[in-house]
């Protein structure tokens, strides 16, 4: 058996705190993990930087990713796979070790590129916001989803107001 309380006051409530952001991040049940990357390393990598502690603290704290959040889990999405480069764009770094490879090197050795891990991060963010919210009673929730015509609507659900529904705007 693991003493949870024992191992919470070894991590610290800094790191406890950033937790449910990390382990949505690097692969949970239902967000998927990036190739060849692991938890342990992850976490090692979180607790020696305060920037990417403070990063998935945040994630899931809202239901949007601010840029600044964005911005740091991409720099530790390159320190993930290139303990130390100075680049912290997923792009740049996916093109570096490409040409530094002269292409011989499998996609799964590569981060992916910033959309996709854009993408990867809203995910986490959105499971990360559930589990935040799972000993509130009537926690504000989003919920998107298409209606008949392909418009795209978004639920939203707060503790006065209850249940209100907004067609989204995309643009072009």
């Amino acid at each position: 058996m693991i003493d949870v309380g024992k191992l919470a006051a070894v991590l610290g409530s800094g790191v406890c705190s950033a937790l449910p952001g990390l382990h949505a991040w690097s692969g949970c049940d239902t967000v998927s993990a990036l190739a060849s990357q692991g938890k342990i390393k992850a976490l090692k990598l979180v607790q020696a930087n305060d920037l990417y502690l403070q990063a998935f603290t945040d994630l899931g704290s809202s239901w949007n990713v601010p840029t600044d959040v964005f911005n740091s889990i991409q720099a530790f999405t390159c320190q993930l796979y290139a303990r130390n480069t100075k680049i912290v764009g997923a792009n740049s770094l996916r093109y570096h070790m490409f040409c530094a490879k002269k292409g011989q090197i499998e996609s799964g050795q590569l981060p992916p590129c910033e959309d996709s891990l854009m993408q990867h991060t809203l995910r986490a963010n959105y499971q990360a916001a559930i589990w935040r919210r799972s000993l509130e009673n009537l926690p504000d929730v989003q919920h998107h989803q298409q209606d008949m015509a392909g418009n795209s609507m978004m639920a939203v659900r707060s503790k006065s107001d209850g249940w209100r529904v907004y067609q989204l705007q995309m643009s072009s």
